[in-house]
């Protein structure tokens, strides 16, 4: 999605064409914001969790930084068309992103919930070296992964037999949830209301 917004962004000849583009391009940045931490959180080993998460916050305002000199630098470029180029040039870590992807393992969880469980044990293994694979951790790891992934599978079964009214009913007639979701609410309106789309833009 992310390459094709930059095309339609850069070829544009029209506002609509910017649009699509700028929609494709910000449904492709939604996904990858909340699935690369989900995906590096389930498969970074514990130690290292936390700061691989944190590593991922730090790139995208590396970034960032990246982007805006970028801009700057087409800024006078071909007959002030440069923007064009500076957009086009955004299909680049796209592209990357797409080549590092091949090597990686599929998500354990997403495997075990499609009832590949040998698969889901090898993807949770690909992480540790082989004398680990051989330990009681992993055995318990993996136990503790399929034990959650059971659990959540009846709550959800159990959920959904109420109806989608019954599951968001549930996010404020359970504390814990309600909890999770005001400070889920909460954290996106500092986000917006500090004003950082105004900086950034």
């Amino acid at each position: 999605m992310c390459i094709a917004g930059s095309a339609a962004i850069s070829f544009a000849q029209s506002l609509a064409a910017l649009l699509v583009g700028r929609a494709l391009i910000g449904a492709a940045v939604g996904l990858v914001s909340m699935t690369a931490p989900m995906y590096a959180s389930e498969l970074a080993p514990p130690a290292t969790r936390g700061f691989i998460v944190a590593l991922n916050d730090f790139s995208i305002v590396a970034a960032q930084l990246v982007a805006g000199l970028v801009n700057v630098g087409f800024q006078d470029f071909a007959s002030n068309s440069g923007w064009r180029w500076a957009m086009g040039l955004s299909a680049l870590p796209a592209i990357l992103l797409l080549l590092a992807l091949v090597p990686l393992p599929e998500s354990p969880r997403w495997l075990y919930l499609r009832g590949q469980i040998a698969d889901a044990r090898a993807s949770l293994d690909a992480r540790r070296g082989a004398d680990a694979i051989a330990s009681d951790e992993a055995q318990r790891d993996f136990e503790r992964m399929s034990t959650a992934l059971d659990e959540e599978s009846r709550s959800s079964s159990h959920a959904s037999n109420g109806g989608w009214l019954s599951m968001l009913g549930a996010l404020w007639s359970e504390p814990p949830l309600r909890r999770a979701t005001l400070l889920g609410l909460l954290l996106m309106a500092l986000n917006q209301l500090s004003g950082i789309n105004t900086i950034m833009y």
